[in-house]
């Protein structure tokens, strides 16, 4: 027993040298990098800000609160077992919200890895690999796994997922991307999902590795499309798992995209007959030299059709413009898009308020994301602040027809033919943005959109981040960075509210893919997130609803069921908003199809003009704020489908406040479990406060109490990943009450 403790002793005074000297270095370099790092600022250090500028009311109140523990989704993403060798491992997965059951409450489905990845030697017998989850909203701020009922349990290599309703019955379905064959889920209407993927014509070849889909009905017939971007040609079994093995390739080379070949993406037509038929190189949209890991469908061009934009993982992007007649063509070049760097996400929004769409892609560490602005309704560049109101003219900016087929009128500008061609270009516009080196640098993108999380009328950006390299202390998964929110100040400029956007945001997890939508149901936008090897975040957005909205839901007789590809632009007081609805986007995700518009202050919409894929369009006036409303396509009316409701909130106690009054109930059943609550918390806050209560738990009564805060302690101090000044705290303190419990009487203390 002497030798025990003697043990125990000297592990804990080296941990308590190591804390101390770790916990110097990281304050000498934390200051280093504090000045060398500057923070921009609107209004400071060359920043131009209009003297109009306004700043939103709701500035400032917004939080995002790690919701993920009450929330019930406790998805674990599962690619590696005991250490990160490969690509494959760091690549993560994705995630998408849609209404599988079509209740109005928007489900989860978070894609998984196939756990062990080795492909040598045998599983244990008790090995069970990981699935995807489909997650049901139960409408109250919960949700359930129903994956097994629905029939969605299969296990493989997963990437990315888009869900559309591709036959037109009023359910949506799900395509999920696989290093392998992939997976088309048909909604059977009853709550199960049926895989017609061989079938349908679209699962694609054995030896693919696909990555991101996405839905659009880019010939306009009334039946959505697919396109499916693939990756490169992987060998996984060029990395035996054998350490020793003298034939193992070095681990940097093969954690490197840039030693294998690209592989060509493919275009599914629909067929309108519950089949596909691969129209890649009829369409011209092969993309063989391309290692493509993001896709948009997007009318970049405001002609009335949808255009796609790729990123390619260590080669140049394209942008295929559509050229009405079921054939594209790659502009990327001409247009300004092509950068030739490692792209990872893309979304699509008008940042801007001009009437046209901007791009923004995702890069690694060591690039810098990028912004690029469309100029196609730019005209010399006029104000940001003084926005044109689609549908208008180039020529004194006055309302023209709507949109048919065929001629440019509607959203597009009236040009000549000539002038046309040469309309679209984009201009990269990063750094006079605020999105440059010192925001970006540093920080390895994946996860992406533009959206309005603080409903001011104007789009925000989400970057979700994660270094794809092993964690040098746990190298079961990759190092962990936070995530960032860029808010836009409405005069072309963002700035970095992270730190002080809530303890969502201050969560430090390898992410992927993310996505975005109103899960809750209360007027703001809230965030989940799939983290590679790591358990999956929900963020709810707290206060984003103190701003007025509008949020609406198409639905199409003529053109596709779900709408995709119809464009609304809403007039709301001096707002003028373009939004479009999309399946499939970022990084092998797919966001909420219902368009949440922000309205700051104005109480009602003014003019609400939607665009349909077929080339009806329709004009709704004065539509009051902070409601849900669905609009069929070819009728003058809207159906109301809920109006502003409170959320959830005030029903789960915030997780500090029931943790820290559970620690205080003096009955031992309530402090353990309290205490076992707080295993699973990753937010540094609330542990830091709980952490004094627990220390004071060693001297309870009951024997289980003080085991459980001497399990909970040492927990604590071995499973720290990063070294942050909080954890050196925790460190500290902790010592002398852990040399204190080896004095215990009751051996299992």
């Amino acid at each position: 027993m002497n030798s025990l403790k003697t043990v125990i002793l000297t592990s804990v005074i080296l941990l308590f040298s190591f804390a101390t000297i770790a916990g110097f270095f990281y304050f000498k370099a934390n200051k280093r990098m504090s000045a060398e790092i500057p923070v921009i600022k609107p209004g400071v250090a060359g920043d131009v800000v209009p003297a109009s500028f306004k700043t939103s009311y709701n500035m400032g109140r917004v939080l995002f609160s790690d919701y993920t523990e009450r929330s019930g989704i406790d998805f674990l993403h599962h690619q590696a077992e005991d250490v990160i060798d490969s690509l494959p491992q760091v690549m993560g997965s994705g995630v998408c919200i849609f209404d599988y059951n079509s209740d109005g409450n928007m489900d989860v489905y978070l894609v998984n890895g196939s756990g062990y990845t080795y492909y040598y030697g045998e599983k244990p017998w008790w090995y069970k690999p990981p699935s995807n989850v489909l997650y049901q909203n139960n409408g109250n701020g919960q949700f359930t796994d129903i994956t097994k009922r629905a029939g969605m349990g299969y296990t493989g290599w997963g990437m990315g997922c888009a869900a559309a309703d591709f036959n037109n019955d009023g359910y949506q379905d799900i395509y999920v991307t696989y290093y392998g064959k992939n997976i088309l889920y048909k909604n059977n209407g009853n709550g199960t999902f049926m895989n017609v993927a061989d079938k349908t014509g679209v699962d694609g070849k054995k030896e693919k590795w696909s990555t991101s889909a996405a839905w659009a009905d880019y010939d306009n017939d009334g039946w959505l499309d697919l396109y499916v971007v693939n990756y490169i040609k992987f060998d996984k079994y060029m990395n035996p798992g054998e350490f020793n093995s003298a034939y193992q390739m070095p681990t940097n080379l093969l954690m490197n995209s840039k030693i294998y070949t690209g592989s060509a993406n493919i275009l599914f037509h629909n067929n309108k007959d519950g089949t596909f038929t691969d129209v890649t190189k009829k369409a011209g949209v092969e993309d063989s030299a391309g290692k493509g890991l993001g896709v948009i469908f997007c009318d970049l061009d405001n002609d009335g059709d949808a255009d796609i934009y790729v990123v390619n993982d260590g080669a140049r992007n394209v942008l295929f413009i559509n050229n009405g007649n079921g054939a594209f063509t790659d502009i990327g070049g001409e247009a300004g898009v092509d950068t030739p760097l490692s792209g990872m996400g893309v979304a699509a929004g008008d940042y801007d308020n001009d009437g046209d769409f901007d791009i923004f892609a995702t890069y690694p560490a060591s690039e810098t994301n990028i912004l690029y602005r469309n100029m196609l309704n730019t005209l010399s560049n006029p104000p940001i602040s003084n926005p044109p109101t689609p549908p208008f003219s180039k020529v004194g900016m006055k309302e023209v027809p709507p949109f048919s087929k065929g001629d440019k009128g509607g959203f597009a500008a009236l040009f000549s033919e000539k002038d046309y061609e040469l309309a679209l270009s984009f201009k990269d516009v990063t750094v006079a943005s605020g999105l440059g080196e010192d925001v970006s640098i540093g920080f390895f993108g994946w996860g992406t959109d533009m959206f309005d999380y603080d409903n001011d009328g104007y789009p925000d950006i989400f970057v979700a981040n994660g270094n794809p390299n092993p964690d040098f202390d746990n190298p079961r998964t990759t190092v962990g960075q936070r995530n960032q929110l860029f808010r836009n100040n409405g005069s072309g400029i963002f700035t970095d509210v992270s730190g002080s956007s809530g303890d969502g945001l201050k969560i430090a997890r390898s992410s992927r893919g993310a996505t975005f939508g109103d899960i809750d149901n209360d007027g703001d936008i809230d965030i989940v997130i799939n983290n590679n090897n790591n358990y999956a975040s929900v963020l709810r957005n707290d206060g984003g609803n103190s701003g007025n909205y509008l949020t609406i839901q198409l639905k199409g007789t003529k053109s596709n069921r779900d709408g995709i590809g119809a464009k609304v632009s809403l007039t709301a007081g001096s707002l003028v908003m373009l939004q479009e609805v999309r399946a499939g986007s970022g990084y092998l995700s797919q966001n909420d199809t219902r368009l949440h518009f922000g309205m700051d202050e104005v109480e009602k919409a003014d003019k609400i003009l939607i665009q349909w894929p077929s080339g009806i369009t329709q004009l709704i006036k004065d539509v009051a704020a902070n409601q849900f409303i669905t609009v069929t396509e070819g009728t003058d009316n809207f159906k109301i489908e809920e109006k502003k409701r409170k959320a959830f909130h005030d029903n789960f106690p915030p997780l500090e406040k029931t943790i820290l009054t559970t620690l205080a109930d003096p009955r031992p059943s309530k402090k353990i479990e309290a205490m076992r609550a707080l295993r699973d918390v990753v937010n540094e806050e609330i542990i830091d406060k709980a952490i004094e209560p627990v220390m004071m738990s060693l001297n309870n009564r009951d024997k289980d109490v003080r085991k459980e805060a001497a399990d909970l302690l040492c927990k604590l101090l071995k499973d720290e990943q990063t070294i942050l000044r909080t954890t050196m705290l925790r460190k500290r303190l902790a010592v002398v009450p852990l040399l204190k419990a080896l004095d215990d009487p009751e051996a299992d203390v």
